[in-house]
């Protein structure tokens, strides 16, 4: 599994975001200590996330030639026949799939083209 270096500004923007609550939660709290362990766990929470969210696991397609698989992790919503005029200019067929939070966000050409 790799993870995706897009992953970077979100694990800097995680620990800002922890210090800055660290330094804000501070006075709320009168007590360093306090405030540090709640603004690490929040950072630490946050980064978790984001190396989660940003994660691109080794796929291995199916050793048939003629199959094809998804191009996304998640649940195929629709499956639809219409007109493509923009690049196409012929009628197609658009899998829409649904990607919630916990799925990989990595898309895939499943097929060659």
């Amino acid at each position: 599994m790799h993870i995706r270096p897009e992953v970077l500004p979100f694990i800097m923007g995680s620990l800002v975001a922890g210090v800055l609550l660290a330094v804000s939660l501070k006075r709320l709290f009168r007590s360093r200590r306090v405030a540090v362990k709640l603004g690490s766990a929040i950072a630490v929470i946050l980064c978790a996330y984001f190396l989660y969210f940003f994660r691109d696991p080794d796929r291995l397609p199916p050793e048939d030639a003629s199959a094809i698989v998804a191009g996304a992790d998640g649940t195929v919503v629709a499956i639809t026949e219409l007109r493509e005029d923009n690049y196409l200019k012929t009628n197609c067929v658009r899998i829409s799939i649904f990607l919630s939070l916990f799925n990989v966000h990595v898309n895939r050409a499943p097929i060659a083209g």
